[in-house]
């Protein structure tokens, strides 16, 4: 196994790739080399959300949920504006945290705070406590 796609998704269409031992295995093999290639997908929909990914060491974010909302918004045309918008937000929130690239980040500029507010129908995750 040379690199590892770390996802929340929940479907897979080859179910026996899919179980915990298998992603186990997988993930023991990808870590256990010397620089493995990570990436991570899970419903990222902030660009401070990759930044945070990427100072955890993730080497890419995918973003299909972001990119089939776009789309389906405003097609090809939804998707490009996305990307902009995906683009900005990034570069606001490296230029706040005073680098000028991933490269430059590392776990140290992430801190553990607490919530705000518990999740709620209007919040950006309502069933965050739900078992989906």
């Amino acid at each position: 196994i040379a690199d590892l796609i770390a996802s929340s998704a929940r479907t897979c269409p080859q179910k026996s790739l899919c179980t915990p031992a298998a992603a186990s295995a997988a993930s023991r093999a990808v870590l256990s080399r010397s620089d493995p290639e990570v990436i991570v997908d899970g419903g990222f929909c902030r660009g401070t959300d990759v930044v945070k990914a990427m100072a955890l060491g993730a080497d890419a974010v995918a973003l299909g949920r972001l990119q089939g909302y776009a789309m389906g918004a405003a097609g090809q045309a939804g998707v490009c504006r996305m990307l902009e918008l995906l683009e900005t937000e990034i570069e606001i929130c490296l230029g706040l945290l005073g680098v000028t690239g991933f490269a430059d980040l590392d776990e140290s500029y992430l801190h553990p705070v607490e919530p705000m507010s518990e999740p709620h129908v209007f919040s950006a995750f309502p069933l965050l406590e739900e078992d989906y």
